[in-house]
């Protein structure tokens, strides 16, 4: 099996952010990046990467897709269940020998990467995956991708909570599930 040199980088960052209720929070800290670079060696079978065509690892690239999200609310009490259709990016990264990592492009949440272990061209969600931006909570229970005829589906179950802001500037607390499908073709 070939070797995958890391590349990393370290990016310090510190940001003034205004609260809705008027406060400047200051924040800082580092962000961790890092890319795989894969080996271009015909004695190693080609080279698998991001953009491989390889019909034996149809998962790593860029993908664009229709996204549909099935919402319901258990907080606040008596809201009607979201149903939404959106045009997303996703991107599966190779992450280890039979992992990858699936992240949402510039769908205007915060990228969110879930694991998933891969078999053939299928793959099922790690179990105990959480993503946390600065104030919503996802806790993912299940999920499952699977490319076919060039078409990835994927489809992913969780549970969310998050703050949202009422119109006399309070703030109620959202609480419910959720699941995400995705249609997508290759970029």
């Amino acid at each position: 099996m070939p070797v995958r040199p890391v590349v990393a980088a370290v990016i310090q960052f510190r940001m003034r952010v205004a609260s809705r209720r008027g406060a400047c929070l200051l924040l800082s800290g580092r962000l961790v990046l890092w890319a795989v670079i894969p080996l271009a060696n015909p004695a190693c079978g080609g080279m698998r990467s991001g953009t491989s065509s390889d019909a034996s690892d149809p998962f790593p690239g860029t993908w664009q897709c229709a996204e549909t999200d099935d919402l319901t609310f258990t907080a606040p009490p008596n809201q009607p269940p979201l149903h939404q259709t959106e045009s997303t990016g996703i991107s599966f990264a190779v992450d280890g020998d039979a992992s990858l990592a699936l992240t949402d492009e510039g769908n205007g949440i915060s990228p969110c990467p879930r694991r998933y272990s891969v078999t053939g061209a299928t793959a099922s969600l790690n179990a105990g995956q959480t993503c946390q931006s600065a104030d919503q909570v996802k806790s993912y229970s299940s999920g499952s991708a699977s490319v076919e005829s060039g078409t990835l589906t994927v489809s992913e179950s969780y549970s969310f909570r998050a703050p949202f802001a009422t119109v006399d500037g309070g703030t109620v607390g959202l609480a419910g599930a959720g699941t995400s499908s995705y249609k997508c073709t290759k970029h």
